[in-house]
């Protein structure tokens, strides 16, 4: 049996990239990037590993900059995550969850034909700071498309 430790730290960990898909898919860049410590490593494949918050930051300017003619940065579609596997050791943590990216809208406005732009697995390294958990580490793997070892027809 579990003990209510571990199934808080359990609960925690999940939460942090359920709050990640909130905050990038609903605008708010600081909450998006108070998920992780200030040495994490982002590895995106073909997008660039990103070391550091600032890294992190650069990183995904794009989708939250002033210039995007939105609502909110990716109000285009949705980062469902489903499938978590978590293991949590103490103050550390590891976790998997499977990735479907849709897209719905294009920038026009008008509706995409076809949503779904990749299926992929995040896998995150997870640490209690302060009595907060905190990403690490987040690898996405892309499963499809793929051409080459990289997203094809990727487009946000």
């Amino acid at each position: 049996m579990r003990t209510l430790q571990e199934l808080n730290d359990l609960e925690d960990v999940r939460s942090l990239r359920l709050d990640y898909t909130h905050h990038f898919d609903g605008g708010d860049f600081e909450a998006l990037l108070d998920l992780y410590t200030d040495d994490a490593v982002c590895d995106f494949g073909p997008f660039g590993i990103w070391e550091g918050k600032e890294a992190l930051r650069s990183g995904w300017a794009p989708y939250f900059g002033p210039d995007k003619d939105r609502t909110l940065p990716f109000a285009h579609g949705r980062h469902v995550v489903t499938n978590p596997k978590v293991d949590v050791r103490g103050d550390t943590a590891s976790a998997s969850w499977f990735l479907t990216d849709i897209v719905f809208r294009n920038d026009d406005g008008t509706a995409k034909d076809q949503p779904v732009v990749l299926y992929g697995t995040y896998i995150d390294e997870c640490e209690r700071v302060g009595g907060t958990w905190k990403l690490t580490r987040t690898t996405l793997h892309f499963s499809w498309p793929v051409a080459g070892g990289a997203p094809a027809g990727l487009i946000r």
